[in-house]
């Protein structure tokens, strides 16, 4: 992942306060010609950053490399960025951008780091995508499934969240779990498959 070195902060101001975001915003930023240099401009993508985990994270978006701009629709106010990763570009990729966050993560009920997002961007039509759980033993703890609609193709990430249950709504144990996140599509490759390791702690 590369910094193209465009970031802003989206804030709303009213009467000397703060006002939060009610549903999405277009938020578009503009990067200079000089800094896409070589790089494969479709894989432009904007991210956001989480302070509390101090990192960008992924919001998708989609980048039009003739006007040198990336656009993606937002809900929180804060601090956005524009960045080249190469799986963004997903040539020939169904299933790219895969990512889980906040890794560890603490389903313990403290309202703190409580789920965890799994993050991708598919790339063509798909009929589902399957995100599995397995403890290290390989049983299967939980599987959620998300049926994809035409307005997630091309650059739009989707988000799934797990609250750290099982199949039966009990809270895993803790430790460490094979994530695996697989697209079923329309064309082929009819199948992609992206693996993760993802962290239970208390």
């Amino acid at each position: 992942m590369e910094y193209v070195g465009v970031a802003r902060d989206l804030s709303l101001a009213c009467g000397g306060g703060t006002i939060d975001i009610v549903g999405s915003v277009r938020l578009t930023l503009h990067y200079p010609e000089y800094a896409a240099g070589t790089l494969d401009q479709r894989a432009f993508g904007l991210f956001e950053w989480y302070p509390e985990t101090a990192r960008w994270l992924t919001i998708g978006g989609n980048a039009r490399p003739d006007g040198n701009v990336v656009g993606a629709d937002v809900s929180r106010l804060g601090r956005y960025g524009l960045f080249f990763w190469d799986d963004l570009g997903g040539a020939g990729r169904g299933l790219s951008g895969v990512l889980v966050e906040p890794n560890p993560f603490s389903p313990n009920g403290d309202g703190l780091y409580d789920e965890t997002r799994v993050i991708f961007t598919l790339g063509r039509a798909a009929d589902h995508v399957n995100i599995e759980f397995y403890d290290l033993s390989g049983r299967l703890a939980r599987r959620l499934v998300f049926h994809a609609p035409a307005d997630y193709v091309g650059g739009t990430p989707v988000e799934v969240i797990w609250d750290g249950t099982d199949e039966t709504g009990r809270v895993v144990p803790y430790g460490l779990y094979v994530m695996r996140v697989e697209a079923k599509f329309k064309t082929s490759p009819i199948f992609e498959r992206v693996n993760a390791a993802v962290a239970v702690v208390k």
